[in-house]
């Protein structure tokens, strides 16, 4: 959307429910009612956060921002930026931390990788108020 289509095209609302997957199991983006073109390259940073929601959902089963029950607020890149961080451990903390309903059916190799696209896209574009 962003390098395909001119002028490149903002979704403006990714999010998990917004990606259907196919028979096989290709991810196709769905909803594109407040989908606008993209006036400023500015603009184009909004799918790219949304995006890093999305691989960080995907990988802990958590919401971004989930209250807990003493009420702190958990930030999942946060949490993804310490794993990553840990040379020694890495994999280790990493399977820790995954959604549980997966049960280390995955490739570990593929799922710290989406845990350093998350970080990246995070790196391009970090909240303002979190830099």
């Amino acid at each position: 959307m962003h390098e395909h289509t001119q002028p490149s095209v903002i979704h403006k609302d990714i999010k998990t429910s917004n990606i259907l997957l196919d028979s096989t199991f290709k991810a196709k983006i769905s909803n594109f009612s407040t989908a606008r073109p993209a006036t400023c390259s500015m603009m184009l940073k909004v799918n790219v956060l949304a995006f890093q929601v999305v691989l960080l959902e995907l990988l802990s089963g958590k919401k971004v921002m989930e209250a807990k029950d003493n009420g702190v607020v958990v930030m999942l890149w946060k949490e993804i930026k310490g794993i990553l961080k840990d040379d020694d451990h890495r994999e280790e903390k990493l399977r820790m931390w995954m959604d549980p309903y997966l049960k280390n059916s995955y490739p570990t190799e593929g799922a710290l990788s989406l845990a350093t696209l998350a970080k990246c896209a995070h790196q391009i574009n970090p909240p303002r108020d979190q830099e």
